[in-house]
């Protein structure tokens, strides 16, 4: 349910700023899986098995965050 403010706050003013930002604050958003996993939150058999994928998955989401956000 994300999408849904976020869509009509750049549908109703569009700008490069506000669409970086919204790019950072979605890819902020989808690195939270990731992270959970790494942490161990998820479980010891999904940290075992999803490890790797989930570092690799949570490195780029990360600095694309940090790349649209700064």
């Amino acid at each position: 349910m994300l999408v849904f403010p976020l869509l009509s706050a750049l549908g109703l003013h569009p700008s490069l700023p506000g669409g970086l930002l919204g790019g950072a604050l979605v890819a902020a958003f989808l690195a939270h899986e990731p992270l959970l996993v790494l942490l161990g939150v998820r479980g010891g058999r999904a940290r075992r098995a999803l490890g790797p994928r989930a570092g690799v998955r949570l490195a780029v989401l990360g600095a694309l965050a940090l790349a649209l956000g700064g």
